[in-house]
């Protein structure tokens, strides 16, 4: 109950306008609650923290983080993956963003196969971004 609340906490603080307090409820849940189901979300949250900061080697730290929890919502997981190629891109790791691209694809194709839900959407951007880093 106390990773529900801290998750909440941290959302409510990042809609009135406190990102900084937010970042800071979502590490402590992090840190206290490593196995909450809220987990995968939560590291997305964070990394989107730094991401919309600027600062790209600590959003790569909280997306990287996604990928161990593969059994996350469909949404949640390729999110993660999407984010984790664009601040890899971002990085100037070409070769590591291409690979999580073109993962982010196959992971895609295989759920339309399964008849999972997705997000339509980053799958066409992963595609633009696989041609950004082709011509880096």
């Amino acid at each position: 109950m106390e990773d529900i609340a801290l998750y909440s906490l941290g959302y409510a603080l990042n809609e009135m306008g406190d990102p900084t307090g937010a970042v800071a409820s979502y590490r402590r849940l992090l840190a206290d609650f490593p196995e909450s189901a809220l987990a995968p979300e939560t590291y997305l949250r964070a990394g989107d923290f730094y991401f919309d900061s600027f600062e790209f080697d600590s959003a790569y730290v909280f997306y990287n983080k996604i990928l161990d929890y593969p059994d996350a919502g469909s949404t949640i997981y390729q999110f993660g993956i999407y984010k984790l190629g664009w601040t890899a891109y971002l990085l100037n790791e070409y070769e590591h963003s291409i690979a999580l691209f073109g993962y982010l694809i196959r992971d895609s194709r295989r759920m339309d196969d399964l008849g999972l839900e997705r997000r339509t959407d980053m799958v066409g951007e992963a595609i633009e971004y696989l041609a950004h880093d082709f011509m880096e």
